[in-house]
């Protein structure tokens, strides 16, 4: 009786007291599983390998399991049952999961009554020496079947979506958020009809020796709208404010680094303009200044207010101004006025000394763009400086190992002068091509586009050149010249070839040839592959290999040099080509049987057919060229390079 009596006293104990949250360790560790303890229902927990759950009580729990981690469909398993809490942030941190395929993870967890969400941060550190590209799942299931479910994609990026929400209760709606709009990295959310099991899945690669952190959130809403509201007008300020510079620069899944130009991040005020000092403090009102006049290396520049939106001041005894204006640029010199003009809250104006500034923000302007594109010209000096230049009009003297070339701006891509792997110059051109050389110039004159002025730039003050705003790439399909020394030329060689074999010297017609490998256990022997597949070894006569870039632009290669030639659509012989020019013919017979049977010839020849119908293209009749276009698209679903151009 005295059990009965007792087991009764149990039940009727607040359940607060029955489900007390374990408490943190001396030095902040804590033992898994951990529930919050807010006194707010319902209560997180965070369970053994650090997945998340709702605990029910008075059936207002929707979440059974959420976030739980796959890593190239293994479980990154944890070595103990604890974690930290940094008292800073707020946030459980673990840090004990073993790694998968060389990515080791830890998981930041905080929960934000506030904001009634968890935000879980995934930083995957990749140990190992190579880079890494891995498959990363998340799963969360509810504790009721979904009533009503929507993906919320990402509408400026096709096939991404951003957020799943799904109601299962009235009044109870479950908001799994994944990604932000414009984002680097975005992945694909899977869930069917009626089911309570959603899956999100990204690839996200990882360099070598570096991290890269996925941020996903776990909400509750009131209804599926209030559920699209919340993933629609998130606040990423707002959400990632308390996160360090160094990770907010590492989440890949959500633009937060929209304030960052290059390592550096550019204070911005909200409602108010704000100035931070040295010492921590910051100051909310309206700038006064009208202008900055600014002495920097390459004589006086003033910049109007209207076109900046930051200052940072770098450097502790006789710091330097960096200006950043609204189109991403930096700017460095030293500004004439030693004082910011702050209008306070208050009507006060107070001068500040620029001495005791950290950073100066403008507020977010009505017409500024949501990020900067980057999508001019430009140079990088060493000093941490970006300007927006003009194309330059001139052609720019490269000496390589290839002998003196003369590029066209406009051919391209970017000119890396201060590289960590190189002591001389990195030339990218826009076609793709890459390889070393160096600038025959003491210094650049640069057409400023945000003054309209010239700079004469010293070669040993620029770390980079940027013509192109996109990274240079091979376009499949394009034919590529490697080299040993790890320059690639994207082109095809020229001239006939004479290839010294065992029973004979062989004369090759260049366009001919699918690929060119030195053999490795030789210095001089080649292993050749014509266009029909046919393979031959032996030794080239010639010493050098003319490339042809396009545009009127060759170079000649030391066959010394060459590591790999490869040709996806070579021309076929003499005898072949007449029989594909013959076939074609039959492709504007008055016959339409003729013509099909001319079509399905071609097509069974296979791709040897291609640069030969795209040479013959623009000579045949319309239904002719629609049956070639028709043809190619079977074989050719590559784009053309674009090919560099010599200077005049």
């Amino acid at each position: 009786m005295r059990f009965r009596w007792r087991s009764m006293l149990l039940l009727l104990l607040p359940t607060q007291m029955l489900l007390a949250a374990p408490r943190v360790q001396p030095g902040g560790a804590i033992n898994l599983p951990y529930t919050t303890s807010d006194g707010k229902s319902p209560s997180w927990i965070i369970q053994n390998g650090g997945w998340l759950q709702q605990r029910r009580m008075n059936d207002d729990a929707i979440y059974a399991q959420a976030g739980m981690l796959m890593i190239d469909q293994n479980n990154p398993g944890q070595t103990n049952n604890q974690g930290r809490f940094d008292a800073k942030t707020g946030e459980i941190i673990l840090d004990n999961f073993q790694p998968v395929d060389g990515v080791q993870v830890s998981r930041r967890i905080q929960v934000r009554r506030d904001d009634d969400l968890v935000r879980c941060i995934d930083v995957f550190k990749n140990v190992g020496a190579a880079d890494a590209s891995v498959a990363v799942q998340y799963t969360a299931s509810l504790n009721r079947g979904v009533m009503a479910g929507q993906t919320i994609p990402d509408g400026k990026k096709a096939g991404a979506d951003l957020a799943w929400v799904a109601q299962v209760v009235r009044g109870k709606t479950a908001v799994e958020i994944f990604a932000g709009r414009s984002a680097q990295t975005v992945g694909a959310v899977q869930w069917e009809q009626g089911s309570n099991v959603f899956q999100y899945n990204l690839q996200l690669d990882v360099p070598a020796g570096k991290s890269a952190a996925v941020m996903h959130l776990h909400a509750v809403a009131a209804s599926p709208e209030k559920g699209g509201e919340m993933v629609n007008s998130l606040k990423l300020s707002k959400i990632t404010g308390d996160l360090s510079s160094e990770l907010r620069k590492s989440i890949v899944n959500f633009a937060v680094t929209r304030n960052f130009i290059g390592d550096r991040e550019i204070l911005r005020g909200n409602i108010f303009d704000v100035v931070e000092l040295r010492s921590g403090d910051s100051l909310f009102g309206t700038l006064q200044e009208k202008s900055y006049k600014l002495a920097t290396l390459f004589g006086p520049m003033e910049f109007p207010a209207g076109k900046i939106v930051g200052i940072i001041n770098v450097g502790q005894f006789r710091p330097r101004q960096l200006l950043v204006s609204s189109e991403g640029e930096m700017i460095g010199g030293t500004l004439e006025k030693q004082t910011v003009d702050l209008q306070l809250g208050s009507g006060q104006v107070t001068q500040i000394p620029l001495a005791q500034i950290s950073r100066v923000g403008y507020r977010k302007r009505s017409d500024e763009p949501d990020e900067w594109k980057f999508d001019k010209p430009m140079v990088l000096l060493q000093s941490g400086d970006r300007m927006n230049i003009k194309l330059p009009d001139q052609p720019i003297d490269v000496m390589t190992r290839f002998g003196q070339l003369k590029l066209a701006p406009s051919s391209i891509s970017s000119i890396v002068l201060q590289g960590e792997d190189h002591g001389v110059h990195e030339i990218f051109l826009s076609n793709g091509s890459k390889f070393a050389g160096l600038v025959m110039a003491d210094q650049l004159n640069l057409k400023l586009a945000s003054t309209d002025t010239t700079v004469a730039a010293p070669i040993s003050t620029i770390g980079r050149i940027q013509f192109s705003p996109d990274a240079a790439e091979v376009p499949d399909g394009a034919a590529t010249l490697s080299l040993v020394s790890g320059d690639m030329f994207v082109g095809s060689i020229s001239g006939e070839l004479k290839l010294d074999t065992t029973f004979d010297t062989l004369k090759i017609p260049a366009s001919q040839i699918r690929g060119l490998t030195k053999v490795k256990e030789s210095n001089s022997d080649v292993q050749l592959t014509l266009w029909d597949q046919t393979k031959l070894s032996g030794q080239l006569e010639e010493t050098s290999l003319t490339c042809d870039l396009g545009g009127g632009l060759s170079v000649h290669v030391p066959t010394a040099l060459l590591d790999t030639y490869s040709q996806p659509s070579p021309m076929p012989s003499d005898q072949m080509m007449e029989k594909i020019k013959a076939t074609v013919q039959q492709l504007n017979a008055d016959d339409w049987k003729a013509r099909d049977q001319a079509q399905a010839d071609l097509v069974a020849m296979g791709a040897t057919v291609v640069p030969v119908l795209k040479q013959l293209r623009d000579t045949q009749g319309p239904e002719a060229q629609q049956r070639i276009d028709t043809i190619l698209k079977q074989f050719d679903k590559s784009p053309v390079p674009r090919a560099p151009q010599a200077a005049n």
